[in-house]
């Protein structure tokens, strides 16, 4: 690509595939508040089942599914692009490749956790009525042990990226698995 098609130091197609990668998080943000919001949309499943929502059944898979896939593809292109192309240089090292990685990840996930765990803890405290989604069965939006998934222990792993591994993800915001999987891979 010749140096006036690029902004800044990035190519146009970088930039391209930044647009793709950010309407796929949204699809995926969309997919997961879908039934929560809209419930009527998975009637189909048993409550305890909604979880399967997420999961390819036979040669399908949902949009959200799809998204995941492309976020974490083109994640990794533009990641193991940058990589090369500082190696190619001569400018890499690992110093500098974790600092730009932790710094970019804890800007989504400090405010998600902050997020989730506020409106966790104030559902619980207002919404704790029958009917709620805080005080009825446990289900895949709210776990039986949410109070437990609320601990500093929990939160502490959730923010060195080690949510499923040494600890579930915090409170009811299910989704904190992928930030981790981007970190380890």
């Amino acid at each position: 690509m010749p140096k006036s098609a690029e902004v800044g130091t990035r190519p146009w197609s970088s930039v391209h595939l930044n647009a793709i990668r950010g309407a796929a998080a949204l699809i995926v943000l969309l997919g997961h508040t879908r039934s929560l919001f809209f419930s009527s949309l998975t009637a189909d499943t048993a409550p305890t089942q909604a979880a399967a929502n997420y999961v390819v059944r036979g040669n399908r898979a949902t949009v959200g599914e799809v998204a995941v896939i492309i976020f974490f593809v083109l994640s990794g292109y533009l990641v193991g692009g940058s990589v090369l192309r500082s190696v190619k240089n001569g400018t890499w090292s690992w110093k500098s490749y974790l600092f730009k990685r932790i710094t970019r990840l804890w800007v989504v996930l400090i405010p998600a956790l902050i997020l989730g765990i506020s409106l966790d803890l104030v559902g619980m405290h207002l919404l704790g009525s029958a009917g709620s989604i805080y005080a009825g069965p446990s289900s895949s939006l709210v776990p039986h042990d949410l109070a437990a998934r609320l601990s500093w222990k929990v939160i502490a792993a959730n923010a060195l990226f080690l949510q499923e591994i040494l600890a579930p993800t915090a409170g009811t915001n299910n989704s904190l698995w992928s930030l981790a999987y981007e970190w380890w891979y």
